[in-house]
């Protein structure tokens, strides 16, 4: 064999270069690898998108009541009511998170279920949570 020229086995991707191929990409499983990557960052994209995407599915379902306001359908986000202390009635589908501030950062003091109520002495905000 003369200089420059590879076996056969380590031949180039042309077929007859002096460029040897590392073991990893001789090995079968790397070119499998390289076919199933694609569909699996395809697949990843798309799912990501679908749980982007704005609608019913950010709010609750159901009434949240707050020491007398109403919320309908009340999307993610911090509640807040006008009386003490603070009253909660979750008729939504969803467990709502009882904060000690009107901004609902902080100490959660407590949850209420969904069809549930609770009274909080030193509660001032209520968050849906998704």
């Amino acid at each position: 064999m003369r200089i420059g020229e590879g076996s056969r086995r380590d031949a180039g991707p042309v077929g007859g270069g002096a460029v040897a191929l590392p073991q990893h990409v001789r090995n079968r499983g790397f070119v499998m690898m390289i076919r199933v990557w694609p569909s699996v960052v395809a697949a990843a994209a798309a799912g990501l998108m679908v749980t982007s995407l704005p609608g019913s599915a950010s709010a609750a379902h159901g009434t949240l009541r707050v020491s007398g306001r109403t919320y309908n359908n009340p999307r993610k986000g911090c509640y807040t009511g006008i009386f003490w202390p603070l009253v909660v009635s979750n008729q939504t589908n969803q467990t709502v998170l009882v904060y000690d501030n009107a901004t609902c950062h902080g100490h959660v003091m407590g949850t209420v279920a969904p069809r549930r109520s609770g009274i909080f002495e030193f509660g001032e905000g209520v968050r849906v949570p998704r």
